[in-house]
């Protein structure tokens, strides 16, 4: 097992010793920190000039933490590691690593759901077979989050984590998360 699915492991563990206090209100949230777990499945467009193009799925595995500073406002910091690689042109394709410094305004529409808008900037490495680049890139996204009055939150999300081209002349990728994250707030 890989050192990062390794450091996966504690936020798991975490979150399944935890006992919810029922009197958590995330409308009226003093300022604090928070975690998650999150899951991200790229769908990413490739072209090749003169080659052609095709559309890769890649998965990512990462966490969350952040600080929440008021009810509409957050700050968070993303990692995330790799967990599948695709073929494509004969090569293994993929998103190996992805760190992001993300600003989230936070609209609530009930006491147990808010819908968020997320912009920052990120680095995102990928690789084509044994060649690597890292890009820094602006990042942004929309969700929304699904809250039982616990501390612990479900989000959903469309993030944008990259868009240009790969180092190699010719060869450009756009790629798009659908996220699934698990956030516990602290």
């Amino acid at each position: 097992m890989n050192g990062y699915k390794k450091l996966l492991l504690i936020p798991c563990c975490l979150f399944s010793t935890t006992v919810f206090s029922a009197d958590y209100n995330p409308q009226s949230v003093a300022p604090h920190p928070y975690i998650g777990l999150a899951y991200a499945y790229v769908d990413a467009d490739i072209e090749v000039d003169g080659v052609g193009s095709d559309n890769i799925d890649n998965s990512l595995l990462g966490l969350i933490v952040g600080y929440q500073l008021h009810q509409n406002f957050a700050v968070e910091f993303r990692g995330y590691g790799n967990i599948s690689d695709y073929d494509a042109f004969g090569s293994s394709i993929e998103v190996d690593t992805a760190f992001s410094l993300l600003g989230r305004g936070i609209i609530p529409i009930s006491e147990n759901f808010t819908v968020y808008g997320l912009v920052g900037a990120g680095k995102v490495k990928g690789k084509i077979d044994s060649y690597s680049e890292t890009e820094t890139e602006i990042q942004y996204g929309v969700g929304m989050a699904i809250n039982k009055g616990q501390p612990l939150e479900l989000q959903v999300e469309w993030f944008r984590m990259f868009d240009d081209s790969f180092g190699v002349e010719g060869v450009n990728f756009e790629g798009d998360n659908i996220n699934v994250n698990l956030v516990y707030h602290l």
